[in-house]
């Protein structure tokens, strides 16, 4: 990545330094300096201010958009592990069958989901009926009430454990319904129009306009211009959480399976 990136600064400043010379050749320093150089300054400083806001303002967004993503998929993985943990410790065909489900959902999202997410596709409704079974499967698990005084400290602990269970199957839910949202969810087109337009513009200044020689064009140039191609880049590298190269992996998946052969080993 670190590479990807330091050669995307060499490539766009090579490309700013011919487009210095190329605009000195084809606008004549004289014919660059006409008009009202005021009234030049004080345009290139309003559209510079908006621009530098919406990109700012976009840039903010799609981090923090990628960041709690990353915490949400987290958040449904150690759940997900809350659910098999609590199947530990109920009778062997209700155990099975919520660890077994449990292990073919974290499967699931693994190798079916997370390919077309990472393509912005949706996933079928494998992973839900999945999910709905799990939850189900949790909900019947339900301790009976035995109501004899010398059994109400277990009894209270096997409710409340699964009252845990049933809240964590909803927050599975609720934090897969988010994941997927956020699959699809990237940068509107329009957005991406007033981005690229106004980058374009505010670069263009740098090449129209005469600054103070040759060598003082040229770093302002490139600086003005690789600052721009860089956050673009990172824009559209964070747009999509799961895809591109910033893409956040199912680890935290793995990592819930890893949990579940320990779980089940007590290792």
């Amino acid at each position: 990545m670190v590479l990807w990136g330091l050669l995307l600064i060499v490539l766009v400043g090579l490309g700013a330094t011919v487009m210095v010379f190329l605009a000195r050749k084809v606008m004549p320093t004289a014919e660059r300096k006409e008009g009202e150089v005021e009234a030049i300054g004080f345009v290139f400083a309003v559209v510079g201010v908006l621009y530098a806001i919406v990109l700012a303002f976009v840039v903010i967004d799609v981090w923090t958009k990628m960041t709690a993503t990353e915490e949400n998929v987290y958040r449904e993985a150690s759940a997900l592990v809350e659910e098999y943990r609590y199947a530990q410790n109920l009778p062997d065909p209700q155990r099975q069958e919520i660890q077994l489900l449990a292990r073919e959902y974290a499967n699931h999202v693994v190798n079916s989901e997370w390919p077309q997410m990472r393509k912005h596709n949706r996933v079928g409704l494998e992973g839900y009926a999945l999910l709905d079974k799990l939850r189900s499967a949790v909900e019947r698990s339900r301790p009976p009430v035995v109501g004899t005084a010398g059994d109400s400290l277990a009894e209270a602990a096997a409710q409340d454990a699964y009252a845990y269970a049933v809240s964590q199957g909803d927050l599975i839910a609720q934090s897969r319904e988010t994941r997927l949202a956020a699959a699809s969810a990237g940068v509107p087109s329009v957005l991406w129009f007033v981005l690229l337009g106004g980058g374009l513009m505010m670069v263009g200044f740098a090449y129209v306009f005469d600054i103070a020689g040759v060598a003082t064009q040229i770093v302002l140039a490139i600086g003005l211009t690789v600052m721009t191609v860089l956050l673009l880049w990172s824009i559209y590298e964070m747009e999509y959480p799961f895809a591109r190269q910033l893409r956040i992996d199912p680890d935290a998946f793995n990592f819930a399976m890893m949990r579940f052969i320990q779980i089940s080993t007590g290792g």
